[in-house]
């Protein structure tokens, strides 16, 4: 109606902070903080209203026509679909409180090496969410929907029956709704008609955690090489979450949209650990310095159990210019509350936003075409019919926790004669059993494409209606990805130099992304999603490059933020579809060639097609940002510009919807623009 979406959703934040110490003795202190803040934010967007209005006319308006079946208009009871566009809203308030109170010190005397730090903390997380609602109960009520047997039941102006949960009342809406009027049509309702069928309604999340944290540090004893420092301490934690969605909601009484139930829960994490640095070697023949450094860490989580970590690094310096390095490391992550502990819940999503075998015949992929039919679905599948249920839920006692193994090789250069310092450093790393979603479409696409469809894991989530072939059900609920690996480079380079008294630094980063595949359930094709845009995943190449001059109190100072090209092209194949949709022909049997969309619904074969080019590929993007600082004696002025050359997002096109908004990639793209 407005003409308006958020793509960057309005914030306001608020924040106080305190913090403050107390020496109680020579070597001890007592310290706290106190933090709050609150955050604001909205989205603005809009929603079509399509409800099936019942009808006893005995012709129904043509704009109102059922697609594809003739003389579907000319009938005594039958039902209107008008398409009728609305604002749809929402917005969030959360306020967050976060305190501490601790004690830290060294023990003096002797144990003057060894420190100490003991603290308690207590954080609250407070939110209220409100969205933009409609009435279920009360759009059966005005549309001449039977409670009891979903049949139509004639043109009554309000039946109060229907109205089974929100509480509202046919009377303060007597004469109906005249859902074929334009007004209506083009989503003026009237005040009575605007607070009978929508409303704006809230739900609520709480969430508190309280933990004691204790460590103790020093030098154990000394060895030729240096000391032995090491670590040890324990955590103890208590997280709880209680998510209240509002009444409508809670009941399944929202039309067109998520239900959800209550989700409420706690868990209680207990840790141990314990680190030390050891001097190996310094000063010797084969190098100056040789370190070891190494940690552990136990973690027993009441829902889940336990688990350990541990990480080893090497660091060896050859000499003052070239040292080696090296880590290898673990991570263990149990899933979080509401993973575990989300109320299974439902939405409805219509048919033709998941099922991909909806007029396969047009789709031009031929492992999608066969395996749809493989499955019993003809070629020219109309879709429609009542939509898919999408079942979600929490995986209390089913989820593993996530697990990696992460392992990086590095060398820098810090040569002597020239200030400049070189680090490249590769990394490898494994994950097991990451806990995602993997999205309603994701599935049936991944199902429906697999060249293992007979055996595809994806397949045993979807359940289908026998006789009109339409997705009844399908379970998109949290579950344990098999694995994903990820290869590449990270260099970083840092130069100085001073010319007529003006000090000029450069800084560079930069990763190179060899390897990014994901296996999502075990036996599942393997998925390589390096240098694509597919899923959100973005270019296999990243950079960023700062340069600094300061001279007395002045500071100027440039960046470049560098993305790479990403392509789909490799993962679909090709840039060029061969498509029946445009201007593509088809025939039935041995009858004439005609075009395939007049065709839809009678068994075509598409027998001629059109090449057509799709852009899935975002352009090499770079972002520079530019600022001038002057120092004063008691403050200081800064002044910049974002995104200097006010670079916009690429575009993709339409076939490649996963990772735009209308026409401009996401993801790290700058949405905004040029601000100073």
């Amino acid at each position: 109606p407005d003409q308006r979406a958020s793509v960057v959703s309005p914030v306001k934040r608020t924040s106080l902070f305190f913090t403050g110490g107390y020496d109680l003795a020579a070597h001890t202190q007592l310290y706290g903080e106190l933090l709050f803040n609150r955050r604001d934010s909205v989205q603005y967007g809009a929603r079509q209203f399509f409800p099936g209005v019942a009808t006893t006319l005995s012709t129904v308006p043509a704009a109102f026509e059922a697609p594809n079946v003739p003389g579907a208009n000319q009938t005594n009871l039958g039902s209107l679909l008008p398409i009728i566009p609305l604002a749809s809203d929402r917005s969030q308030r959360v306020d967050y409180w976060h305190g501490n109170v601790g004690l830290k010190g060294d023990f003096g005397g002797n144990m003057s090496k060894w420190s100490y730090d003991l603290v308690a903390q207590y954080s609250s997380s407070d939110a209220t969410y409100t969205t933009d609602i409609i009435y279920n109960d009360r759009v059966k009520a005005v549309t001449g929907v039977n409670p009891v047997t979903g049949a139509l039941n004639g043109t009554l102006a309000c039946d109060q029956t229907n109205i089974t949960i929100s509480g509202g009342q046919c009377s303060t809406l007597p004469g109906g709704i005249d859902w074929t009027s334009a007004r209506i049509l083009n989503g003026q309702f009237n005040a009575a008609e605007q607070a009978f069928l929508f409303t704006k309604e809230a739900g609520h999340t709480a969430y508190t955690q309280r933990s004691l944290e204790g460590t103790i540090s020093g030098e154990l004893f000394n060895l030729p090489a240096g000391a032995l420092s090491t670590a040890f301490g324990f955590a103890m934690r208590h997280d709880f979450i209680d998510d209240n969605p509002g009444l409508n909601e809670r009941s399944g009484n929202l039309w067109g949209s998520t239900s959800a139930g209550r989700t409420t829960g706690g868990d209680t994490v207990n840790e141990l650990f314990a680190e030390a640095h050891v001097p190996i070697f310094k000063d010797t023949e084969i190098g100056d310095k040789f370190d070891f450094d190494g940690s552990y860490r136990y973690t027993h989580y009441r829902s889940y159990g336990g688990g350990s970590t541990y990480k080893l690094g090497l660091n060896w310096q050859i000499i003052p210019d070239i040292r080696l390095r090296a880590t290898r490391g673990t991570s263990f992550r149990a899933p979080a509350l509401y993973e575990l502990y989300l109320a299974n819940q439902t939405s409805f999503l219509a048919q033709s936003s998941i099922d991909p075998c909806i007029n396969s015949v047009l789709q031009n992929n031929p492992l999608l075409q066969a395996n749809c039919l493989a499955a019993g679905i003809p070629g020219d599948f109309p879709g429609g019919g009542a939509s898919a249920t999408i079942i979600t839920g929490g995986g209390l006692g089913i989820l593993k926790a996530e697990t990696s193994v992460a392992t990086t090789l590095g060398v820098v250069l810090t040569p002597r004669w020239f200030n400049l310092s070189i680090a490249v450093d590769y990394f490898n790393i494994h994950v097991r059993n990451e806990i995602r979603q993997f999205g309603s479409a994701n599935i049936a696409n991944q199902c429906y494409s697999s060249p293992h469809f007979a055996t595809e894991p994806f397949c045993t989530l979807i359940t289908r209606d026998p006789i009109t072939h339409a997705i009844l059900t399908l379970n998109n609920s949290y579950v344990n990805v098999a694995e994903e690996k990820n290869r590449g480079l990270d260099l970083t380079i840092r130069y100085s130099k001073t010319f007529e008294g003006v000090k000029f630094t450069m800084d560079g980063q930069a990763t190179w992304q060899t390897k990014d595949v994901v296996t999502l359930l075990a036996g599942a094709a393997v998925n390589d999603f390096n240098g694509t845009t597919f899923g959100f995943k973005g270019p296999d190449f990243t950079a960023n490059v700062q340069l600094r001059a300061d001279w007395h109190d002045w500071t100027a100072f440039w960046s470049t933020t560098f993305y790479g090209k990403g392509s789909d092209t490799e993962l679909f194949g090709t840039d060029i579809i061969n498509s029946t949709r445009y201007s593509g022909n088809c025939r039935v049997g041995a009858g004439p060639i005609q075009s395939c969309s007049s065709l839809l619904g009678s068994g075509a074969i598409a027998v001629q097609t059109r090449p057509i080019y799709v852009k899935q590929y975002v352009e090499p993007t770079a972002y520079h940002e530019i600022s001038v600082r002057k120092k004063f004696d008691k403050f200081t002025i800064q002044a910049g510009i974002q995104n200097l050359l006010d670079e916009r997002p690429p575009a993709l096109s339409s076939y490649t919807s996963n990772f735009r908004v209308g026409t401009a990639a996401l993801n790290a793209y700058d949405m905004i623009g040029r601000r100073a």
